[in-house]
């Protein structure tokens, strides 16, 4: 599959002329970006997990030091696990950290595994009226408006994500089944242990 330039040219113009894109200040402020950190649901096909206690610190110093955060993409792993047990999961760790900042400092741009904010409640908001769908661009803009950075999560024009997303989801929630397994055989103390 792979990625097609013709369609990701299409689609990432498209953005740009996007007149509804949130926009951001790019002077004056300071930003932290995080990407495809897949929070799943705890379990051992869980890949962040083992991050938590690294993300924990980071988001107290970057909410001390007076950071915004944008959170591009991927940020949960819903091709793999379940909106409601990720929420479940990192509630009281991740979610809550986000929510410190205060809902106007944390920014969402959608992913391809976390492209479901058309319907949930997103977690990291704090009192959200209703349920938003993520944008797919943040527009970081100079004192007069114009645009210097368009960020986005860079799956546009990727077969796997745009056109065959029901097939990849569908494999890859067969591979987490699998995952813990084929982990343990490649595990470097396995190897080890059998020497």
């Amino acid at each position: 599959m792979g990625l097609n330039a013709k369609i990701a040219r299409e689609k990432l113009s498209a953005l740009l002329a996007d007149g509804t894109m949130k926009e951001l200040p790019f002077f004056g402020k300071k930003y932290v970006l995080f990407s495809d950190i897949h929070l799943g649901d705890g379990g051992s096909a869980d890949d962040f997990h083992k991050n938590e206690n690294g993300m924990i610190a980071a988001l107290e110093y970057y909410n001390a030091n007076g950071f915004d955060v944008l959170l591009l993409g991927d940020i949960e792993e819903f091709w793999q696990f379940d909106y409601e047990k990720v929420k479940e999961r990192y509630n009281r760790t991740i979610y809550s950290k986000l929510r410190a900042f205060g809902d106007n400092r944390v920014h969402r741009v959608v992913g391809n595994h976390d492209s479901e904010w058309g319907a949930p409640k997103d977690p990291i908001k704090n009192n959200p009226p209703k349920c938003e769908g993520a944008s797919e661009a943040i527009r970081l803009i100079d004192n007069d408006g114009k645009a210097l950075i368009i960020m986005v999560h860079g799956h546009q024009g990727d077969n796997e994500s745009d056109k065959a997303s029901w097939f990849s989801r569908f494999f890859v929630r067969i591979y987490k089944k699998l995952e813990p397994v084929i982990k343990l055989d490649t595990h470097p103390d396995a190897t080890k242990s059998q020497i």
